[in-house]
């Protein structure tokens, strides 16, 4: 038999997945279609919908096309799916039937970055659905991949369908209908179990993620903010939920990499400040869409106050002002003329504001690093604050 394998988190499964199935088994004439739910996929995210949920909707998704089924497998080997061994196994179950792994051109680009992509070619046809926008040099390590293991890719030319799992979360994380991209029987099962809703995370699960996901030392800095932002909200007031929250997840993503930023600016709809020439403060931008987005936190004085807390900007809120100024003085820093600044802040934070600004940008232009330029409008508008709250006075 010639059997088709179509592999993916299918969190949840569209029509895209089910069209891409249609073309393989019209165009090579298969006998039958795999779908293959990973269980916990590499360099993916963690998900609040179970394997077991995912599965559910698959099957409720091919309960109409008896030439689909579901295969379980990966789910219960649990750990990180790796292909490789996938195909290993199913041609040790299956030594007389031809398996053709379906993938997208957008796979196929990176293939040869896959986990010994080398053994998955052994035991496998690969058919690519093929997408306009990919030039061809893109494919060009890959297509040397497959001419040294004397294979041939299956090229399924098919018209564009631009479903993403991840679009379709997000859409219905943010209230927005999506259930047109579904199958019937799979839209009805979200709904009903209320799946992909956007509840908040609690200040406990925030205070767990950020403590898993930054270095030991990152934590007790964070610790040293959250302290001094509420004993600056005990001078000037402030929502001291919002201070503490906001301090809490400022850099809860300042450990990751700079590729990890930029896919998820990117990837809802942002571009990077300063066009990623600074890429010291990508963490900043990045923080505040994850926890609108991921942690469904939408509170705006919390996010803009996690998202300027690097930067500084004109006409910042007290909670941003706490927040910015609260990351320079915390009991950790140590640079000459913290203590002049721990004392202005207690003063006036206006001062200490612009003071933090100006010492910033001046150390970063000694070190010919990019200033952003929200630093520099920040630092002339509270220079304009000042000197008009002085001509005020006298």
């Amino acid at each position: 038999m010639n059997i088709g394998i179509l592999g993916g988190t299918f969190n949840p499964v569209h029509l895209g997945h089910l069209y891409m199935a249609e073309e393989a088994m019209k165009n090579l004439k298969l006998d039958h279609v795999i779908f293959m739910p990973n269980y916990i996929p590499p360099h993916k995210e963690n998900s609040s919908v179970s394997a077991a949920e995912r599965v559910k909707m698959l099957h409720l998704a091919l309960s109409d096309h008896p030439d689909f089924s579901v295969s379980t497998f990966e789910v219960e080997k649990t750990g990180i799916s790796y292909t490789y061994e996938t195909v290993e196994e199913l041609h040790r179950r299956h030594p007389l039937d031809t398996f053709f792994f379906i993938i997208g051109e957008d796979s196929y680009v990176n293939f040869w970055k896959w986990k010994n992509p080398e053994g998955i070619l052994k035991y496998v046809e690969v058919a690519v659905i093929e997408r306009t926008g990919f030039p061809k040099e893109a494919s060009s390590k890959t297509d040397e991949l497959f001419r040294q293991n004397h294979k041939k890719a299956f090229r399924i030319l098919s018209e564009t369908v631009d479903i993403s799992s991840t679009d379709i979360r997000i859409r219905l994380k943010e209230g927005k209908d999506a259930y047109e991209l579904l199958p019937r029987k799979v839209a009805e099962y979200i709904k009903e179990k209320k799946l992909y809703l956007c509840s908040p995370w609690t200040f406990q699960q925030l205070q767990t993620y950020v403590k898993e996901h930054v270095k030991p030392m990152r934590y007790v800095h964070i610790e040293g903010v959250v302290e001094a932002a509420l004993l600056l909200s005990e001078l000037y007031g402030g929502n001291r939920d919002a201070i503490a929250l906001a301090a809490l997840c400022h850099d809860m993503l300042k450990d990751h990499e700079v590729s990890f930023l930029l896919e998820l600016i990117h990837r809802y709809g942002e571009m990077p400040v300063d066009d990623g020439n600074s890429p010291q403060i990508l963490h900043a931008q990045a923080g505040a869409i994850y926890l609108e987005h991921v942690c469904c936190i939408r509170n705006e004085e919390v996010l803009n106050a996690v998202r300027y807390h690097t930067t500084g900007r004109a006409q910042m809120s007290l909670t941003e002002k706490i927040i910015f100024i609260a990351d320079y003085i915390e009991k950790g820093r140590n640079f000459p003329g913290v203590e002049n600044l721990r004392k202005l802040a207690g003063e006036n934070l206006d001062q200490a504001v612009l003071a933090a600004l100006s010492g910033t940008i001046k150390h970063l232009e000694s070190l010919n690093k990019p200033v952003a330029a929200v630093s520099r409008s920040a630092m002339d508008y509270y220079e304009r604050v000042l000197q008009e709250r002085t001509k005020h006075e006298q």
